[in-house]
């Protein structure tokens, strides 16, 4: 099953894939809680990664840890998701596309 989520994020079987360009895929069994948030931890550098303007792609450290980002700082609410490995927060195009994603997401892992 090949569900198109949108241009960055698709579901194919029981993985979730951000990001196809650089091939970041996490299985669902491994998410153990997505939220919706308004803000975002204070980034405090990039590990690896792009960071440009508004747009974080890539490992950062932060003050909550270390995430992996896939986000325009500048479009809000972001996704976060806590797998058994890692924290990801991303979000979309616009606020309805995440939140659409988010609540598709949360529907995926359920099943």
């Amino acid at each position: 099953m090949l569900k198109e989520r949108s241009r960055k994020y698709i579901t194919v079987s029981n993985a979730f894939c951000i990001d196809k360009k650089v091939g970041h895929t996490v299985d669902l069994s491994e998410i153990k809680s997505v939220q919706l948030k308004a803000d975002l931890p204070v980034i405090q550098s990039k590990i690896n990664g792009l960071g440009l303007g508004s747009i974080q792609k890539g490992k950062f450290s932060s003050d909550i840890g270390n995430v992996t980002l896939y986000i325009d700082t500048s479009k809000p609410p972001f996704i976060y998701i806590k797998t058994t490995s890692e924290l990801i927060i991303l979000n979309d195009q616009s606020e309805s596309k995440t939140e659409a994603l988010f609540d598709e997401l949360n529907s995926d892992i359920k099943k």
